[in-house]
C-alpha cells in the first residue's frame, strides 16, 4: 500500500494515461458524434495540469487563468450541451480514482476534499464560460438579425414603392407586371416579418399546440407558393392522408414548413417538381419536402443550419429559413432532418409528435 506518494504526484505522472481514459469515455458520452482526437482532448490536456497545481499547493483554481474556461469555450463551438461538459469532469474524477486504486494509494481525506473541490471548480469555470459566450453569441446574432431584417425589409418596401409611383401615373395598357411587382415585394416583406415573429415565439417558449390538418396545411402552403413555382415550369404536388391530424403549434408548424418549401421552389431546377408528403410513423408525423436542387456538398450539409448562412448560387433573402424551422420543429419536441441526394436534391423532413 503506498502512503508517501501524493495525489498530485500521482496526477502528474499518470498524465497520459488519464488523457487516453478520458478520450474513451468522451468518445462514448458524445454518442460516437464522429469528433476527432483533438478535439476530444481540446483543452482538458492542460486543466490537468491545473488539477495537478491545486493538489500540490492547495490553492483553488482562478477562473481567469484556468484551461477550463477555454473548454467550456471549445465544447460550445463543437456543439456539446451544458450537462455534457458538467459530465466530463466527472469522468476525469472517476478516472483519477480507478488510478489511485490500481496504484493503490491511500489518498487522505484532505487530498480527496481538494480533488472534489478542483474537479468542481473546474466544472463550474467551463459552464460559466460556456454560458457567457453562447449569450454573447446570441446577443451578436440578434444584432445581425435586426439588421438584415431592417434592410431586406426596406428594399422590399422600395421595390413595391418604386412600382407603385410608376402605376400611379398610369398610361400603362398591361398593369400586370408591376402589380405582381408589388405583390411580390408586400410578401418578401410580410415573410421576413413573420420569420422573425416565429422565431421570437420559440426563443420565448410560446408553444400553443391545437388540432392541425395535415394535408389542408400542406394544400394551403402549395397554393399560396405555386405562383413563384409556376414562374419557373416547377410543379408542386401534395401527397398526405385526408384524414391525418396532430396536435401541435399550427403557427410554428406552418413557419418551418413554409420556409422548407419557399426555400425549395427558390433552390430547384427549372421545369423540375417539388413534393410534399405527409405520414405517420410510430408516434410521430412526418412532413417531407422534396426538391430537385441538385443536392448539397457534403462539406456544406452542416453550414446550412446554421443562420445567415446559405449554400446554393441564388443568395436572396438571409439565411434564415432553415435555422428557423429547425427551431420551429425543435421547440415542439420535434426534429428537422435533411436527407442529401448528391445530383439530384433534397428531401426535408419535420417530425412532430402526434400528442405533445
Amino acid at each position: 500500500m503506498i502512503t508517501g506518494v501524493a495525489l498530485a504526484d500521482l496526477v502528474a505522472e499518470q498524465h497520459d494515461r488519464i488523457i487516453e481514459r478520458f478520450v474513451e469515455d468522451a468518445e462514448k458520452q458524445a454518442e460516437r458524434a464522429g469528433l476527432d482526437r483533438v478535439e476530444l482532448i481540446d483543452s482538458m490536456a492542460y486543466f490537468i495540469d491545473d488539477l495537478v497545481e491545486s493538489l500540490a499547493t492547495t490553492k483553488r483554481l482562478d477562473p481567469r487563468y484556468s484551461a477550463a474556461a477555454s473548454h467550456g469555450v471549445e465544447r460550445l463551438s463543437i456543439g456539446f450541451r451544458i450537462d455534457r461538459i458538467v459530465r466530463e469532469y466527472v469522468i476525469l474524477a472517476d478516472i483519477v480514482l480507478e488510478l489511485a486504486g490500481e496504484q493503490h494509494l491511500r489518498a487522505s481525506m484532505e487530498e480527496m476534499h481538494l480533488l472534489l473541490q478542483a474537479i468542481g471548480d473546474g466544472a463550474a469555470i467551463a459552464a460559466t464560460e460556456y454560458v457567457r459566450r453562447r449569450e454573447a453569441d446570441l446577443l451578436h446574432r440578434e444584432s445581425e438579425h435586426a439588421a438584415f431584417l431592417a434592410h431586406e425589409v426596406r428594399n422590399s418596401l422600395a421595390s413595391a414603392r418604386f412600382a407603385f409611383e410608376l402605376l400611379h401615373r398610369r398610361g400603362f395598357t398591361d398593369p400586370a407586371p408591376l402589380v405582381a411587382i408589388i405583390e411580390g415585394s408586400l410578401r418578401q416583406a410580410g415573410s421576413r416579418i413573420d420569420d422573425t415573429l416565429a422565431g421570437a415565439r420559440v426563443r420565448g417558449g410560446v408553444v400553443s399546440p391545437m388540432r392541425v390538418f395535415a394535408r389542408l396545411m400542406l394544400e394551403e402552403i402549395a397554393a399560396q407558393v405555386r405562383p413563384q413555382a409556376e414562374a419557373r415550369s416547377i410543379v408542386i404536388s401534395v401527397d398526405a392522408p385526408h384524414d391525418l391530424t396532430l396536435q401541435a403549434d399550427a403557427r410554428l408548424l406552418r413557419s418551418a414548413l413554409e420556409n422548407l418549401v419557399s426555400n425549395a421552389v427558390k433552390f430547384s431546377r427549372a421545369g423540375g417538381a417539388v413534393q410534399l408528403r405527409a405520414s405517420v410513423r410510430g408516434e410521430n408525423a412526418l412532413f417531407d419536402v422534396a426538391d430537385e436542387c441538385g443536392g448539397i456538398e457534403e462539406n456544406e450539409i452542416d453550414r446550412v443550419f446554421r443562420p445567415f448562412v446559405q449554400a446554393g448560387e441564388e443568395r436572396t433573402g438571409f439565411g434564415l429559413g432553415l435555422a428557423i424551422a429547425r427551431e420551429c420543429a425543435e421547440s415542439q419536441g420535434g426534429a428537422l432532418h435533411l436527407t442529401n441526394k448528391p445530383g439530384y436534391g433534397c428531401v426535408f423532413t419535420v417530425t412532430i409528435p402526434l400528442q405533445p
